[in-house]
């Protein structure tokens, strides 16, 4: 379990969505009936009512290694999956789909380690994870700085820069500039925690912290936090603008910790 492969020399990699994980899972077979042969291919792992299929190639590196393995015969590949990483191996079991009827195995280990080496078959042990990239709306720049779930509490990192000219994010003054906001699996939009207000201490309204006047090329960096349902599902950062009528994808933010 990792989330980076690497082959050789070449660049590490990492799976595209945030909250999914590799599984380089080590198959031995023994082709006991089928008239065809078994091969690398149309492997799935199996979790209740989802699939998982090999995962795709990546540049030169492929998604599992060749067999061929005739009725009768033995054989050995190494298959990458990309899972989420809330997914345990005691509720998943190892599926053969190419031929009628399935077969399927069972799944054991699942040591997690830093990364893997593709070309090397074993555990990588220098890991450079790439860093995600920033995204660049209506020239404000938007960086990804950390993400983390405490229960279905949703808490992000990330760093604002302005490449316009002087103006605002979010409701400074008469200016109305963009907000961020997450949208979960249900369609349900939720906006940036804030403290209730105080009217006996004169606090009559809280505005997320990225509010502000921002001059061209500064910055602003910081945290927001979310308070999710634990039945929210896969949860996406938005910039939106005009009482969110308008939104802009941004970053994809995993899903809340069971």
């Amino acid at each position: 379990m990792t989330t980076t492969v690497k082959s050789n020399e070449q660049e590490i990699t990492a799976p595209s969505r945030l909250d999914m994980i590799y599984w380089i899972v080590d198959i031995a077979v023994k082709n006991k009936s089928y008239e065809q042969p078994v091969t690398d291919r149309q492997w799935t792992i199996i979790a209740g009512d989802e699939e998982y299929k090999a995962h795709g190639s990546i540049g030169e590196i492929g998604s599992s290694y060749p067999m061929t393995v005739m009725a009768g015969e033995t054989g050995a590949t190494i298959v990458r999956f990309a899972v989420p990483d809330t997914l345990k191996v005691s509720d998943a079991k190892l599926c053969y789909q190419g031929q009628q009827p399935y077969s399927f195995g069972r799944l054991t280990g699942g040591d997690k380690v830093a990364g893997y080496d593709w070309g090397l078959k074993t555990v990588a042990t220098k890991v450079v994870t790439p860093p995600i990239e920033p995204r660049v709306v209506e020239n404000w720049k938007i960086q990804l700085d950390n993400i983390s779930w405490k229960g279905s509490t949703l808490t992000v990192k990330l760093t604002i820069t302005n490449l316009g000219p002087r103006r605002n994010f979010g409701y400074a003054g008469f200016d109305v500039g963009p907000e961020l906001a997450v949208i979960d699996s249900t369609g349900k939009l939720v906006e940036p925690w804030v403290p209730e207000p105080d009217i006996r201490k004169g606090k009559l309204f809280f505005l997320p912290p990225y509010t502000k006047e921002f001059y061209p090329k500064e910055s602003w960096s910081g945290s927001l936090k979310f308070e999710m349902s634990p039945y929210s599902g896969e949860t996406k950062l938005y910039m939106t603008r005009y009482y969110h009528t308008r939104k802009y994808f941004l970053f994809n933010l995993g899903e809340p910790r069971k």
